[in-house]
């Protein structure tokens, strides 16, 4: 599929996490099952790495676990299927949310702007919480064509 004069056949992400609370703020406490789930969830999207790491994956937590920060090494990509770099995105945000905040009805995520330069997309989400905007937490997803791109 050609996308705006580049091929999204593969694509790449770097995600950063900027969350202004942490999970239990709202009163949520996580149990043991909760993140035996999550660290089971995020050992299957390190595994979804595709291409040949040379480097290890960049992952920062928080204290109670979950994802502040992910990257895929250079020259490799997390597996999602091709489609424009929001729809890569929003799956992408889809599948792996609970590995960023707290599994709740409450909690979700808001497309507020996508900005592309050359083979780079970056689409900038802001969290709502029961309809309301969480002040400081946003997350980008970032997009990138494989081909001649190392990050």
């Amino acid at each position: 599929m050609r996308i705006k004069g580049f091929s999204l056949t593969a694509v790449s992400f770097i995600v950063f996490i900027v969350i202004g609370f942490s999970s239990k703020t709202f009163g949520q406490i996580s149990s043991d099952v909760t993140v035996q789930a999550r660290t089971s969830a995020l050992k299957d999207l390190i595994t979804s790495v595709e291409g040949q790491p040379k480097e290890p994956i960049r992952i920062f937590k928080t204290k109670d676990g979950y994802l502040r920060f992910i990257g895929a090494p250079p020259s490799t990509h997390f597996a999602v299927a091709a489609g424009t770099p929001e729809q890569a995105a929003d799956e992408f945000i889809e599948k792996w949310r609970n590995l960023f905040v707290n599994e709740s009805p409450f909690v979700d995520f808001e497309k507020i702007r996508v900005k592309t330069q050359k083979e780079r997309s970056y689409v900038r989400y802001q969290q709502i919480y029961a309809g309301l905007e969480v002040f400081g937490a946003e997350m980008i997803v970032q997009v990138n064509e494989i081909c001649g791109i190392s990050n």
